[in-house]
């Protein structure tokens, strides 16, 4: 083994170089609503979601009187993991719950809209 093999090449700039396979997403194997990020939040935030099979599905944010204050998603969409953002520009702060609910499936979670 040479110096050059063990130490790089001198007077050149000796940058590790990482090469990995492409990471196939998983498909999703339940349906799953995870907590939104940031939380709490100011003015938006990021809701993501994995549906395991084509379906119809609502993604719909309440105050917590169970009034619908807005819709973030109403739609067919095929079998992945997705990212909805929930804009609470125009809304007062507050706890408000978001809901998935696709075919047999509902999941409820809070998250806060601190001004």
């Amino acid at each position: 083994m040479t110096s050059s093999e063990i130490h790089g090449n001198p007077g050149r700039d000796n940058i590790p170089v990482s090469v990995q396979e492409p990471r196939q997403q998983a498909i999703p194997a339940e349906y799953q609503l995870m907590q939104n990020y940031p939380n709490p939040f100011n003015p938006a935030t990021q809701i993501n979601y994995s549906v395991p099979k084509n379906s119809f599905i609502t993604i719909k944010v309440y105050n917590l009187l169970g009034q619908e204050v807005k819709t973030l998603f109403e739609g067919y969409q095929i079998r992945g993991n997705y990212t909805v953002t929930f804009n609470g520009s125009g809304l007062a702060s507050g706890i408000y719950l978001y809901r998935l609910t696709a075919e047999n499936f509902t999941d409820t979670k809070k998250t806060i809209l601190l001004r």
